[in-house]
């Protein structure tokens, strides 16, 4: 299930105002870092890549005192080949990590999940574990309930078929993203970065093509970081550039996969959930610009991703941080 994607160019070089920077000044200046991954690349798009890090680096000093660019990649299927939501996804089913809902109520874990998803969902999952007790999706006991959710998960629809969530703004979520981390509620993030650095291990070692047993069925199970981006990143970064990650994963998951692409947790941008006191997390998620926390309505998803780069990057607050 490759499902989050973006184009090759997923970058912007921006200014704290979020505008394109004017072209620079005729002046003589230091060459720029090379990208120096020349294979792969399609058509010029490394030839403009450099261009526009010659253009905005440090090393042409064309405005004194200037804001620092700002570059901005989507992970899943740009920084990386294949999606490590899907591969943190697979990792909780096969090791029994998902939650029983509240009450058994599987409406509890988005709003957005339909009477007949959530019905499908309680039948295949009905007895197997106590509510806040995880379920043994890992066995063949399991089974069924495993296929049931990865159904819903990967498809949007139940395993008979019928559609799985109604009623979202398409330009701010997407909810089969939205539903992984509220199926990670009651685990704290540092539960949920070890449960994303043990599936990141197996994937990396998995070879190329591979696929994996998730419940009754099979499914993606092999991951790997583009050389290409890693040298960009490493590129702009070294020109001055500040590198950020913006991804429809939730933000444990990254911060660990993020890592290897020399990109700190702090310039991660996930989906959020909200926790509890302990710091557990709940089905619920973070909001930004007029959306509030536990409304649940916006990720960092189309526009939901801008808001979110508004917020945390540019310290936009409040209903001007959904302007583009």
């Amino acid at each position: 299930m490759q499902r989050k994607w973006a184009a090759p160019l997923a970058l912007a070089a921006v200014t704290g105002s979020g505008l394109l920077a004017a072209p620079p000044a005729a002046a003589a200046h230091t060459p720029c870092p090379r990208v120096t991954v020349g294979s792969g690349w399609y058509g010029d798009n490394q030839a403009r890549l450099q261009q526009l890090i010659d253009r905005y680096g440090s090393c042409n000093p064309y405005r004194p005192g200037r804001t620092k660019p700002v570059a901005v990649f989507d992970w899943d299927n740009t920084v990386v080949k294949n999606d490590v939501g899907d591969a943190t996804m697979f990792w909780l089913l096969r090791n029994g990590r998902i939650r029983q809902p509240a009450a058994g109520d599987w409406s509890t874990t988005s709003r957005f999940l339909t009477p007949a998803a959530t019905k499908a969902l309680a039948d295949a999952c009905a007895g197997l574990a106590r509510p806040g007790t995880p379920l043994p999706t890992g066995t063949p006991a399991g089974a069924a309930c495993a296929d049931e959710i990865n159904a819903v998960y990967g498809t949007a629809a139940t395993r008979a078929g019928a559609p799985a969530f109604a009623g979202w703004d398409r330009r701010t979520t997407e909810p089969s993203y939205a539903w992984l981390p509220q199926l990670m509620q009651g685990w704290t993030a540092r539960e949920i970065r070890g449960f994303a650095a043990a599936a990141r291990t197996e994937n990396l070692a998995a070879p190329v093509g591979s696929t994996q047993r998730v419940g009754s069925g099979t499914a993606t199970g092999w991951v790997r970081y583009y050389d290409q981006q890693k040298d960009l990143i490493k590129g702009l970064q070294r020109a001055g550039f500040d590198v950020w990650i913006s991804s429809a994963s939730p933000q444990p998951v990254v911060e660990v996969w993020a890592q290897g692409a020399g990109i700190a947790a702090d310039h991660v941008i996930g989906i959020r959930n909200t926790t509890t006191y302990g710091g557990k997390f709940t089905p619920h998620l973070q909001g930004c610009g007029s959306v509030r926390d536990g409304a649940d309505s916006m990720i960092t998803y189309i526009d939901g991703k801008r808001c979110w780069i508004n917020k945390e990057i540019f310290g936009v607050r409040g209903a001007a941080a959904e302007r583009v």
